[in-house]
């Protein structure tokens, strides 16, 4: 009998010891999302790429909260601009609902405590044409290209 006393507790430690594991079950998506790089890829020909690195006119911090919230703050070309809405995921797919009626629909990879977030769109590019020698009035005519628009963030 004391045997069995003296090993209960044992037995207890090992009982404790197996609990169930909590899983973290967090949106990875979830967090602060400092900018790093922006850019964006125009199909023409020759394809035409413009990359901009944050710094002090150019940067965006993004905060994709847990309980589905949204909002980013930052500056383009030194314009402050501030942003809210919500969010929410399908599969990878990020859906930004802004708060002006604006939604956003964007492809999303995640990296370690890297984020890309990238849109297929087009490029509209303004060309003056000017038909023949004789023919003195010019006009504007629009091209569009295909582009890719890709923004990384990290955590």
């Amino acid at each position: 009998m004391k045997k069995l006393y003296l090993s209960l507790p044992v037995l207890f430690l090992i009982y404790w010891g197996c609990e169930d594991e909590k899983v973290d079950e967090t949106d990875p998506l979830v967090g602060v999302w400092d900018m790093v790089t922006a850019s964006i890829e125009v199909q023409s020909t020759p394809v035409q790429t413009l990359s901009i690195n944050a710094d002090l006119n150019n940067s965006e911090i993004m905060i994709l909260a847990e309980d589905g919230i949204y909002s980013s703050t930052g500056k383009t070309n030194g314009e402050n601009y501030n942003d809210s809405g919500t969010w929410r995921t399908t599969e990878n797919k990020l859906t930004i609902m802004i708060t002006n009626g604006e939604t956003l629909i964007l492809d999303f990879l995640i990296s370690g405590t890297d984020l890309t977030l990238s849109k297929e769109d087009t490029y509209g590019d303004s060309v003056w044409v000017q038909p023949d020698d004789y023919y003195y009035e010019g006009y504007w005519e629009i091209t569009t290209y295909p582009c890719t628009i890709s923004i990384k963030y990290t955590k």
